[in-house]
């Protein structure tokens, strides 16, 4: 009787959570198609993904969305724009409890790409254009590994290690230049699959109230470069050397 009832339990409690799910990723697709930008919350609503993450990891993904849907709340009673890409990073940072270098902000457009990493590499924050560069959809994005769905040069991988590192070390104390790209990154079984370019403009570190680094942010630019749907394979992904 007990296990049955423990069953019973937490099937409703994955049905909570799931329902959580669906109604947090809905409402953030919503808000970013607000501002003309297309984004699926989801491919189904049973949700394959999302019901096979342990219950550690469903927290930690809904928890994230549920975040950054507080952001979005935030900048737009801020009065800002959603496409205002330095009001919504600064969102981002203060929800987060990090702090920015003082002119951190110098270097970023609306035309950026911009992704807040934790110190242990997990994506926190990606700003509205990054989804002009992307058709996953935000279970995937939330869900899923990201080397499960990209494909980049594996060439560049020390590189960005390196220069993460540095960053996190406490060397740097401002954004600097990365200089990493263009590179490919190929969506590996999204709807469209998406063949773009990236490059690394600057990276900075980003401070917790006792200075130390406990984050970084990338500032981007993207490219479209085409897309083969899911009938040819991708071409090989060729690197460019830095110049």
């Amino acid at each position: 009787m007990d296990k049955k009832l423990n069953s019973i339990q937490s099937n409703n409690n994955d049905g909570i959570k799931a329902s959580k799910f669906i109604d947090t990723v809905e409402k953030i697709s919503a808000v970013v198609k607000s501002v003309g930008i297309d984004l699926k919350p989801y491919t189904t609503l049973e949700l394959p993904y999302f019901t096979k993450l342990k219950d550690e990891a469903q927290n930690k993904a809904l928890n994230n969305l549920e975040t950054y849907y507080r952001i979005c709340q935030q900048t737009v009673v801020g009065g800002k724009s959603l496409r205002d890409t330095a009001a919504l990073t600064w969102f981002a940072i203060k929800e987060f409890g990090y702090r920015p270098p003082s002119e951190l902000f110098n270097y970023i457009n609306n035309e950026n790409v911009i992704e807040i990493h934790t110190a242990d590499g997990i994506q926190v924050f990606r700003n509205f254009e990054f989804y002009k560069y992307c058709s996953y959809t935000l279970e995937d994005l939330s869900c899923r590994p990201w080397n499960e769905i990209f494909e980049h040069d594996e060439k560049l991988i020390p590189d960005i290690l390196a220069i993460s590192g540095r960053v996190l070390s406490g060397a740097v104390k401002s954004p600097i230049p990365a200089n990493i790209g263009p590179y490919l990154i190929k969506e590996v079984d999204s709807d469209k699959r998406l063949l773009l370019k990236s490059t690394f403009h600057y990276i900075s570190p980003l401070f917790n109230s006792s200075g130390i680094p406990v984050a970084h942010i990338v500032i981007e630019s993207g490219e479209l470069v085409g897309s083969t749907g899911q009938t040819r394979a991708l071409p090989p992904i060729e690197h460019r050397p830095k110049t």
